[in-house]
């Protein structure tokens, strides 16, 4: 009997309908894959059905590695690897894969910035996550919604929309629904000349949204400029130098961040 653990956010998507469509999202047929989190091998079957080049399934759970390896014995495609995919180096990863994941929301956004650091390799993914989480990171400019995720994801990835599965779908149920979605690399993020920078300037500037982005920024220990200097910048750019974070668009921010670099 399978115990699924609630300390690795397991629900086991089991609707075989939706599981197809999932894997119906992304290019999996001759390349090559890497799937976080397989839990049982739902998943992790229905892409092996679908003919892979190979398939490198990460997961976390020895008890649920113990249950793939029954469940698919000796195939030459699967490579099945017991470790936390936050720990897993490039070096043991495709030099070019598709990603696939039901991820849990603890550890979702640790995984998306991983992503980011991958995207070279990356050739698309899809994804399921908690419906909320989703809402946030796909939120517009202007909205309450915007947050320092949705900036940051969107600066290396484009976000296409997929579909809502319900909670009844999973065994154990969650409490809400989940949204699978798929991230697709983009060229924005070749204009931000220093990534760790540019993730700063947007984490502080949204940890205190309500407040000016100019006094959030000033205080901060890495960045030289002062409260008038950084309004400057804004004016230049066509905001008010009161503005809040939530007004800024993805190029605004890397324009913005690279200003502050320089100075």
């Amino acid at each position: 009997m399978v115990r699924y653990k609630k300390s690795f956010g397991q629900h086991i998507l089991s609707d075989h309908k939706i599981i197809s469509k999932i894997i119906s999202m992304v290019p999996v047929k001759n390349n090559q894959i890497v799937e976080v989190g397989p839990g049982t091998g739902n998943l992790t079957k229905h892409i092996l059905d679908a003919k892979p080049a190979s398939l490198i399934a990460i997961e976390k759970d020895t008890d649920m590695i113990t249950v793939l390896e029954e469940k698919f014995p000796d195939n030459q495609i699967l490579n099945l690897i017991s470790s936390d995919f936050l720990k897993i180096t490039p070096s043991e990863l495709p030099e070019k894969f598709v990603f696939i994941s039901n991820l849990p929301y603890y550890i979702t956004t640790d995984i998306l910035i991983k992503l980011c650091g991958l995207k070279e390799r990356i050739i698309s993914t899809v994804i399921m996550t908690q419906y909320e989480y989703f809402q946030r990171l796909n939120a517009d400019p202007g909205t309450k919604q915007n947050s320092s995720i949705s900036i940051f994801i969107k600066s290396f990835f484009d976000v296409i929309p997929g579909f809502k599965v319900k909670k009844g779908s999973f065994f154990p149920p969650p409490k809400i629904d989940s949204y699978v979605f798929s991230l697709v690399p983009n060229t924005i993020s070749e204009n931000i000349s220093d990534f760790k920078f540019y993730n700063s300037i947007i984490r502080s500037s949204f940890s205190k949204r309500r407040k000016q982005m100019a006094s959030v920024l000033s205080k901060e220990s890495f960045v030289s400029n002062s409260k008038n200097e950084i309004s400057e910048i804004l004016v230049k750019m066509g905001f008010s130098g009161a503005a809040r974070p939530e007004e800024l668009a993805i190029e605004d921010f890397i324009t913005l961040a690279n200003d502050l670099k320089q100075q």
